[in-house]
C-alpha cells in the first residue's frame, strides 16, 4: 500500500503538489490524472523515494521513506517498487536479458535467471532477450522496461504516462499488461496519466490540478 499525509512539494518558490491525505491499499489500482504541471509525475517520484517531499509523510508498504538512509532507500525501492518511467533508461551496454537481471542485482536479490525468462516471456519479448535496447521498437522497449520493473515481484507498481504516445491498439495492450502484472502478485498499482483512454479501466481516481487534489 501507499499512503501520504500533509504532503507538499515544489520547485524553488513554485508549489507543485499539496495533498493533505491519500491512500491506496494493498492490491488496489488507482489512476492519477490532471493537466501537465499538476504534479502527477512528482507524486510518483515521491512515492518511489526518488525525490524527498518538502513537507509531509510518505509511507510505502508500511515504511516511512524519510526514516531510511539514501542507500537503504535505494535498496528498499529495488525490492518494493516497480517503477515504469516515461523514459525507459535501458542500458545499451547490456542486452535485454541483462537489463532485467540488473534489477535483481541492484536490489541485492539472488540471481534468478528463470524468473527473468519468465517475465520476458509473459510480456512477449523473450525473442529479443539477446538484443541491445537500441535495436528495439518503442513498444518492445516499453515491455522490456516493464519486465525490469516487475521482475522482483514488487508489492507496489508505479507507472508514469505508460500509454501517452501509443495508438489505440498499443494503448489497450500495454494497459492490460500492466494491470495483469499487478494482479498476478496482488500489487498496489498507481498509474499517472493525462490519457483519457485509461479512465474507464480504473474505479479509483485521484484528480490533481494547479490548486491541489480535486477528488
Amino acid at each position: 500500500m501507499v499512503e501520504v499525509e500533509a504532503l507538499e512539494h515544489g520547485f524553488g518558490l513554485r508549489p507543485v503538489l499539496d495533498l493533505p491525505s491519500w491512500r491506496v491499499g494493498t492490491g488496489e489500482h488507482c489512476l492519477v490524472v490532471g493537466p501537465s504541471g499538476s504534479g502527477k509525475s512528482t507524486l510518483l517520484h515521491l512515492l518511489a523515494g526518488v525525490a524527498a517531499p518538502r513537507a509531509g509523510t510518505v509511507r510505502v508498504a508500511g515504511q516511512d521513506l524519510a526514516a531510511l538512509t539514501p542507500s537503504a532507500r535505494d535498496r528498499f525501492r529495488g525490492r518494493t517498487v516497480g517503477l515504469l518511467l516515461q523514459t525507459f533508461h535501458l542500458l545499451d551496454t547490456l542486452n535485454v536479458f541483462d537489463n532485467v537481471r540488473l534489477a535483481r542485482r541492484l536490489a541485492g536479490l539472488p540471481e534468478d535467471r528463470a524468473r527473468c525468462r519468465e517475465v520476458l516471456e509473459a510480456l512477449g519479448v523473450a525473442e529479443v532477450a539477446r538484443a541491445r535496447p537500441s535495436t528495439l521498437s518503442h513498444g518492445q522497449a516499453q515491455r522490456v522496461a516493464l519486465a525490469r520493473a516487475v521482475v522482483n515481484r514488487p508489492p507496489v507498481i508505479l507507472a508514469d504516462e505508460p500509454t501517452s504516445s501509443l495508438d489505440d491498439e498499443s494503448c489497450e495492450r500495454v494497459a492490460a499488461l500492466i494491470e495483469a502484472e499487478a494482479a498476478r502478485h496482488g500489487a498496489t498499482l498507481v498509474v499517472a496519466t493525462h490519457d483519457s483512454r485509461l479512465h474507464g479501466r480504473f474505479e479509483r481516481r485521484l484528480v490533481l490540478d494547479a490548486g491541489g487534489p480535486a477528488a
